[in-house]
C-alpha cells in the first residue's frame, strides 16, 4: 500500500464513505484506506531519527547523543534493583536537567521540555548511583 498524507486520507474517504450510499465502499476500499491509514502513520521514531534513547540495566555514568534542533521532552526511569539515584545533565557529572533523585518503581520523572543545544548535536549526560535502572529519553525535533 501507500504512505499518504492527512489530507490525502481525508479525500479517499470523502470520496468512498458516505451515509447515503451514494459512494457504498465495498471490503476492498475499505481494506485499501485502513491500510494506507496504518501505513501513514508510523512511530514517531521513524519520523524523528533519533528521538528515542534507552538505556537498559542502566548503572553507573552514560550519554545518550541527540541530534542537532533535538531537545528533550520527556524522561522515564524506571526501577530494577538496590536503591537507584538518577540525575541528568549537559556535563560529566552535571545535573541541570534533572536534579538526583531516588528511582523506586516507574517513574515519570520529567514531562518537560529540556534544552541542551539548538545549534549542534550534544550529549546527555547521566548518573547512576546506588542500584540499577531502565532509562528512556524522548527527545523532538524543535526546527521541522
Amino acid at each position: 500500500m501507500a504512505v499518504k498524507t492527512d489530507a490525502q486520507l481525508q479525500a479517499y474517504a470523502d470520496t468512498n464513505i458516505n451515509t447515503n450510499g451514494a459512494n457504498a465502499i465495498t471490503g476492498a476500499l475499505h481494506n485499501t484506506m485502513l491500510t494506507d491509514l496504518i501505513d501513514s502513520k508510523v512511530n514517531v521514531a521513524d519520523i524523528i531519527p533519533g528521538s528515542n534513547h534507552e538505556a537498559l540495566a542502566a548503572t553507573g555514568a552514560g550519554t545518550f547523543s541527540i541530534a542537532q534542533y533535538h531537545n528533550g521532552k520527556q524522561i522515564i526511569a524506571e526501577f530494577v534493583s538496590g536503591t537507584p539515584t538518577l540525575k541528568i545533565g549537559t556535563t560529566v557529572g552535571g545535573d541541570e536537567i534533572m536534579k538526583l533523585e531516588t528511582i523506586t518503581a516507574v517513574d515519570l520523572i520529567d514531562n518537560n521540555l529540556f534544552i541542551g543545544s539548538l545549534s549542534a548535536a550534544w550529549t546527555l549526560y547521566f548518573t547512576i548511583a546506588g542500584g540499577t535502572i531502565n532509562l528512556w529519553v524522548q527527545t523532538a525535533n524543535f526546527k521541522s
